[in-house]
């Protein structure tokens, strides 16, 4: 098993709240984040995620962790707010960049 840290970057831009039918577009988002912070988190119990918003003031809601239910509240308290999406992608790397041992980084756009 290969430890493995990943960062969850999470667009929660203007576009996610275009007027969509049950579930929305950011609903279906953050089930897609669940479902993958909650894999790597079995895969391997070194594995760390962190949590990244690609909105108007980019923000690393949460640096890499263990602990899913810190990932899953902050996960479920974002809004939709305005877009920045070049500047988020360099925060993501710049985050993960903290963790001592880094052996892979899977950077995801949802």
């Amino acid at each position: 098993m290969v430890q493995e840290s990943t960062m969850i970057c999470v667009d929660n831009s203007e576009w996610m709240r275009n007027g969509d039918f049950v579930p929305t577009r950011m609903q279906c988002q953050q089930d897609a984040a669940n479902l993958i912070l909650q894999c790597k988190l079995r895969a391997n119990p070194e594995n760390a995620v962190g949590l990244l918003s690609m909105a108007n003031h980019v923000q690393v809601l949460s640096t890499m962790t263990q602990e899913s239910g810190r990932l899953f509240m902050k996960l479920h308290q974002l809004e939709p707010q305005a877009s920045c999406f070049t500047v988020s992608l360099s925060f993501s790397v710049f985050s993960a960049a903290d963790r001592l041992i880094l052996t892979a980084l899977g950077v995801l756009q949802l």
